[in-house]
């Protein structure tokens, strides 16, 4: 064998926010410092009734993945859950919430059939029939190649004064 993999000295090298907050004591222990503030290990230890050691290193994972903070006390370090770092990771998680469709009064929308694209440099016509004829769009090319639009594609037209926009 030419080479061999290690596991990570630093335990906190081995863990995302989220996949330690998937394991229950951690999830726990934060849950804890959220609810009732600054804590000591030995009295999160206690609360939880798990060991000390076992706090002090979950402790230790929290803290390198910034979900916890950390002030010295003397000989003493108290714990508590971290804003920022909490923020961090909700706004990691809102990243793959979906996005609600644009809210826009009927009066403004026509159902309409794609009928020809045609891509420019920086323009793209799209051509659309309606109900009772056609309609001309234009819309950026980097748009239309986002929509992929094509003909036979189904789309709402939204007529905004004297632009329209084409959504699929």
């Amino acid at each position: 064998m030419l080479f061999q993999l290690r596991k990570p000295k630093n335990m906190a090298m081995r863990g995302s926010p989220f996949s330690l907050l998937a394991e229950p004591r951690k999830a726990r222990i934060l849950s804890l410092l959220s609810a009732s503030g600054p804590q000591t290990p030995t009295a999160l230890a206690k609360a939880l009734g798990l060991p000390l050691p076992a706090v002090s290193q979950h402790l230790r994972l929290l803290l390198a993945a910034g979900l916890v903070e950390r002030e010295k006390r003397g000989r003493h370090s108290l714990y508590s859950s971290s804003p920022s770092g909490i923020a961090a990771a909700t706004r990691a998680l809102s990243s793959f919430l979906p996005r609600p469709p644009a809210h826009l009064s009927a009066r403004n929308q026509i159902w309409a059939t794609v009928l020809e694209v045609v891509p420019g440099d920086l323009v793209a016509k799209v051509v659309l029939a309606t109900e009772p004829g056609e309609m001309v769009a234009l819309v950026t090319s980097d748009a239309a190649r986002e929509l992929s639009l094509s003909p036979g594609d189904r789309v709402r037209a939204v007529v905004k004064a004297t632009n329209v926009m084409v959504m699929k």
